[in-house]
């Protein structure tokens, strides 16, 4: 195959002088080397192909393991991050408990030692209280009741006898010339006598909600809560024989040649006679008739019982 390419004229200068025209072009025709026509392809061609297939498999496979490689360790270094981290907060949060128990332990044991002082001084308080009460209410001879703490218990027993629908029964005892035992002894040794008569009359009457007391000088009284008349005045005997029976000597008495008591009963019914004053008088006034009468026996309000000789 040619391939034709054209070529100028050469020019040819004219007979009159004048300048050649430009030479025409004229066609050259250069050989042109003929396309190879394409033939099948042989064994080492498919080789090759494969090989280079094969290659570009190996290296996506390459990179794609370094990859995968990469982001695992980027996941392990991450996760040991994350262990690192969750163990520093699981120590801090050990740290912290720990921290807040021995408050706590403390806290315990401070509260523990406020309440041991707060029962140590609720004891001391209620001790001093009970001093208190026993300054108050307590008569400073005889250890007894004294008036005020006498007429408030009546009071309070007369109420609850109203509620109850029982009655309330009241003992007053009088020594019998007592003056002139004073007198005679002493106001010391008439003291020591008052104060066996006291404890007589606390170890005679003590059944819950007995009171016995000292309402002044020589004079005592008795509040006795469901007990009606008739065995009051029982209780009141047994007590004039126990007085008695001390064998204390007074020589000047007008009645007998020891000390004597002379008693006053007086028994509340729970619709009559509400006032602590009203049941306290009446048995003070029965203790005056029974030493008007004599001495060494034992009066109601009403009726008196009969004389009670000295007898052991």
């Amino acid at each position: 195959m040619t391939a034709e390419i054209e070529l100028p004229e050469r020019p040819t200068p004219s007979a009159d002088g004048a300048a050649p025209e430009p030479f025409a072009a004229e066609t050259v025709v250069e050989p042109v080397a003929p396309e190879p026509e394409a033939g099948p392809m042989d064994a080492t061609d498919v080789l090759l192909v494969l090989l280079l297939v094969v290659g570009l498999a190996l290296a996506f496979t390459f990179f794609r393991m370094r990859a995968l490689i990469e982001s695992v360790t980027h996941l392990r270094r991450e996760l040991a991050d994350t262990l690192i981290e969750r163990n520093r907060l699981a120590a801090e949060f050990r740290r912290a408990q720990e921290a807040a128990e021995d408050a706590f332990r403390r806290e315990a044991t401070d509260l523990q030692k406020t309440n041991t002082r707060l029962d140590r001084d609720r004891a001391a308080l209620e001790g001093a209280n009970e001093k208190l009460r026993t300054l108050v209410w307590a008569d400073p001879l005889t250890g007894l009741s004294n008036r005020q703490h006498f007429e408030q218990r009546l009071d309070d027993e007369l109420r609850r006898g109203l509620r109850d629908d029982r009655p309330v029964s009241v003992l007053v005892f009088g020594m019998d010339a007592f003056q002139k035992y004073n007198h005679d002894v002493g106001h010391d040794r008439g003291d020591e006598a008052l104060s066996e008569v006291a404890e007589m009359l606390r170890q005679a009457f003590r059944r819950a909600g007995d009171l016995a007391s000292r309402i002044r000088g020589d004079t005592f009284a008795v509040v006795l809560p469901g007990i009606d008349q008739s065995t009051a005045l029982r209780f009141a005997d047994r007590m004039r024989r126990g007085v008695w029976k001390l064998a204390i000597p007074h020589t000047t008495s007008p009645v007998a040649e020891r000390l004597t008591v002379s008693g006053g009963v007086a028994t509340a019914a729970p619709d009559r006679l509400r006032r602590a004053y009203e049941i306290l008088e009446r048995a003070e006034r029965a203790m005056e008739a029974a030493k008007r009468d004599g001495g060494d026996r034992i009066a109601t309000h009403a009726v008196e019982s009969t004389a009670a000789e000295a007898t052991a």
